[in-house]
């Protein structure tokens, strides 16, 4: 069951990673200063607001060059989002057979 776990978040992150892709101006600088967020928070906890200051500004400096103008046409975000439904509609069928199995296990 582990392993069928294991294989289930990489999958999640997966889905993450594909959310946001590299190829799309920004979005990859986006992502890394996300994660360079998140390790600030989850180093520092309720202490981090003065770590993590400097990367929301970041952020927010990457959301005004967005604005007005995403870098997406609407042909790509539908492309993005349908990739994206079909990510998510594998995770779930996977999801519900790790599901069933544990409870399997379990009974």
């Amino acid at each position: 069951m582990a392993g069928r776990y294991r294989a289930l978040a990489a999958q999640w992150t997966a889905l993450a990673e594909a959310a946001l892709p590299d190829r799309v101006p920004g979005f990859k600088e986006t992502k890394a200063l996300l994660r360079r967020k998140d390790e600030r928070l989850m180093a520092a906890g309720s202490d981090a607001e003065a770590e993590v200051l400097p990367v929301t500004r970041q952020l927010g400096a990457l959301y005004d060059q967005f604005n007005p103008a995403f870098p997406l046409d609407a042909a790509e975000i539908a492309a993005l989002l349908a990739e994206l439904g079909e990510r998510l509609n594998a995770i779930y069928a996977a999801e519900k057979e790790a599901a069933a199995a544990l409870r399997e296990a379990i009974s």
